[in-house]
């Protein structure tokens, strides 16, 4: 298949090649570029047709490859960005996530620990209030 497209490229120059050959004489004709600005004088440059063309080309394909740079750049900030965001995440998960406890402790009223901070004491599990009760 690669070559398959190699040689769809090698015909492709080639035709252009046998185009340009063809037109040789149309080609070849002067283009000239004037400008007239009010106040100065006239700014003239004249140029082949396929050297004009050339140029122009060139200048499309090198536009062409400074937006791709620009996006390429842009597509990374923005992967850097959102690795920065996960990492941070994860940090802040590892510092969230409960340690594990043992079904062996208990939390007494009136304590706290660090799944249930200060749980308040119930006045029916005090001392005081079961003597009275008695």
């Amino acid at each position: 298949m690669r070559y398959i497209k190699w040689i769809l490229i090698l015909f492709v120059i080639i035709f252009v090649f046998l185009q340009i050959l063809a037109n040789l004489d149309t080609l070849n004709t002067n283009l000239s570029l004037s400008l007239r600005l009010p106040g100065s004088a006239d700014i003239s440059m004249n140029f082949k047709f396929l050297t004009a063309s050339i140029f122009l080309f060139a200048g499309g394909f090198i536009i062409a490859i400074l937006i791709e740079i620009y996006s390429w750049f842009k597509y990374s900030r923005t992967i850097q960005k959102q690795r920065k965001l996960i990492q941070s995440l994860r940090n802040e998960l590892k510092e969230l996530k409960p340690t594990p406890v043992s079904p062996a402790l208990s939390v007494e009223p009136g304590k706290s620990s660090a799944l249930a901070p200060d749980i308040p004491a119930q006045a029916s599990d005090s001392p005081d209030t079961m003597e009275s009760a008695d």
